[in-house]
């Protein structure tokens, strides 16, 4: 997102999002946005983890990787374990397909029930059903239709037995029911908002051509963040980094400190320039960014970083403007 250019005077600009939303259909036609994999913009959790074998794992995009149990998801030896995708936002999903661990063990996978809903209720294990995954072997992939069941959380689960649950990748396609739409206006500064607000709508409806849509329009002043209060983005991104020191992984949980040995910190390794980024989803104007550095030693670590935001992925991302 570029800046916005220089305003004439006695012009100003009027940030805002139009929500669109569409009740009883789809915004997009299925056969049309489907190819794109919803889980990748996700977060995944599940009900323990084995070693460092996180849920993260089964959405990063890679199906196979050689190694043991590489790029997999691995709970613990859990009664009824789970693994949660949360979209984001609620979909109607059309297709879930699970890719099995290649090395070894693909009975893990075997039993696994596909829920798909809104709730959380036992921890999203009591959504609709969309299938169950029977026995498939090591390595490959099964795909379930949904038929447009609507969620925002895709759970794997197995019910009732004392099992080890593990996916080497997780994939969900289906299409959004709302769109947010991210608008500049540019208005006499004495324009009044609720007349302003009819104009872009009134222009929206006559651009969309569809009756079946309902539009919303929330302003903020001055082409902001968009946000009605100050919101820490980082909190819904995914991060990143060079390398990762065993277990220290993430730096966005939202706890600044913790006790312990850099407890809810991140550290990479004895990295020849060593990175860590961000990627907030969406691209945004950002006015302000925090770092907090360890509480238990080593403060010289955090010393000489270079903040660089942008969004472009050469190096790493790590060219963009500082």
């Amino acid at each position: 997102m570029v800046s916005p250019p220089e305003t004439p005077e006695g012009i100003h600009e009027v940030g805002g999002t139009v929500t669109v939303l569409r009740p009883n259909g789809l915004l997009q036609r299925p056969n049309k946005y489907i190819q794109e994999n919803l889980a990748l913009k996700g977060k995944a959790v599940q009900s323990s983890t084995y070693y460092t074998w996180g849920a993260a794992n089964a959405i990063d995009g890679i199906r196979y990787a050689p190694g043991e149990a590489s790029s997999c998801s691995i709970s613990g030896y859990d009664l009824s374990p789970w693994w949660r995708l949360d979209l984001l936002d609620s979909y109607k999903i059309y297709k879930v397909t699970v890719t099995n661990r290649a090395d070894c063990c693909p009975e893990r996978t075997t039993g696994v029930e596909i829920r798909i809903g809104n709730s959380l209720e036992n921890n999203g294990n009591n959504n609709p059903r969309c299938g169950v995954t029977s026995s498939f072997p090591a390595g490959s992939s099964v795909s379930f239709s949904c038929g447009g069941m609507e969620g925002r959380y895709v759970n794997m689960y197995i019910p009732n037995i004392q099992a080890v649950l593990s996916l080497c990748e997780v994939e969900v396609y289906g299409t959004a029911k709302k769109q947010v739409i991210r608008v500049q206006v540019k208005a006499a500064e004495n324009v009044d908002e609720a007349e302003l607000k009819e104009l872009v709508l009134n222009k929206l409806n006559q651009t969309l051509s569809d009756q079946d849509v309902i539009l919303t329009w929330r302003t903020q002043p001055n082409g902001e963040v968009f946000q009605k209060n100050r919101t820490n983005l980082a909190l819904k991104g995914k991060a990143v980094q060079s390398s990762t020191y065993y277990t220290w992984g993430a730096a966005i949980g939202g706890i600044r400190y913790a006790p312990g040995e850099a407890s809810s910190c991140s550290i990479s390794e004895y990295d020849h320039n060593p990175c860590w980024r961000l990627d907030l989803l969406d691209s945004y104007y950002i006015s302000n960014v925090t770092v907090t550095n360890r509480g238990d030693c080593c403060p010289k670590q955090t010393t000489g970083v270079e903040i660089h935001i942008g969004n472009s992925l050469e190096n790493n991302g790590n060219n963009n403007p500082r």
